[in-house]
């Protein structure tokens, strides 16, 4: 099944895109529930519009409205998430990485902010198991190496640090 997002070919058995996390529609929910994915699509581009001009609270009103119409949309929590530690609310912000992730475990992108979020926390730690969970998944994604040599170069771990720099 091809996901509508980032066009990943998945799986007929997987119900989240492996590559970007969005939830893979059935054919049957995708004609039931047509009329209120628009909606939602409309308000994410709408948050995505307002969050690319600067205007976060005004994002932060839509991905918290959408995300209360759906709770288990796991990549409006991630992107609501993202919102959050943009405007410097760390701990809003783990709690929807978590809750994205509880929803698909396998979320590349949610463990990449989750551990981003732990660093700006200065949770060292818990940043390097997310960005390890990251490359676990994808060991290519982005900048993973990078933010993880960071990460280790924060925590004193030279050595760890060159060895994700080299990557």
């Amino acid at each position: 099944m091809r996901c509508p997002k980032c066009k990943t070919e998945n799986p007929p058995d997987h119900k989240f895109c492996k590559e970007c996390g969005t939830k893979l529609l059935e054919e049957a929910e995708i004609s039931v529930s047509k009329g209120k994915q628009m909606e939602v699509e409309t308000r994410l581009d709408l948050a995505a519009s307002y969050e690319l001009r600067g205007l976060v609270e005004l994002a932060m009103k839509e991905y918290e409205e959408v995300r209360a119409a759906f709770p288990r949309y796991a990549d409006v929590r991630n992107n609501l998430g993202k919102i959050y530690r943009k405007a410097g609310r760390l701990d809003e912000a783990i709690k929807e990485f978590k809750a994205a992730l509880n929803i698909n475990q396998s979320f590349v992108e949610a463990h990449n902010n989750l551990g981003k979020a732990y660093k700006y926390k200065f949770m060292l730690e818990e940043a390097i198991q997310e960005f390890k969970k990251v490359l676990q998944i994808n060991p290519h994604y982005a900048d993973t190496h990078t933010v993880l040599g960071e990460t280790y170069l924060k925590k004193g771990e030279i050595k760890a640090a060159i060895s994700e720099f080299e990557e």
